[in-house]
């Protein structure tokens, strides 16, 4: 049963395209959340964002751990299948937002 199950998602994973085999896969994430601020203007109920912001003291990502971050997804363009930029945050009150989609979608440039 369990060489079954683990067939059936080794086939699900590699269907994505991304990837020959599994190891391929292991190398670097295919899908990837970055939250470049840690903000937002709406209080939904069943949001913890409170929560999460009260061991913050720097609401937004440094410029120069985006680029590192975005240099490594760049370079690993190959495997990666998407990168949203949002978790439980607002990515609209991030004033650098459109450089940073520019910089990701440009390859660096």
């Amino acid at each position: 049963m369990f060489e079954e199950n683990l067939s059936y998602v080794t086939q699900k994973v590699l269907e994505g395209g991304k990837c020959k085999t599994l190891q391929d896969c292991e190398k670097f994430p295919r899908f990837i959340n970055l939250e470049t601020i840690n903000n937002c203007t709406a209080r939904c109920v069943m949001c913890g964002i409170d929560e999460w912001r009260k061991n913050i003291t720097q609401p937004y990502m440094k410029d120069e751990l985006f680029f590192k971050i975005a240099d490594e997804i760049i370079e690993n363009k190959n495997s990666v299948q998407k990168v949203a930029l949002f978790v439980g945050n607002e990515p609209f009150l991030d004033q650098n937002l459109p450089q940073r989609v520019k910089y990701l979608t440009g390859g660096g440039d």
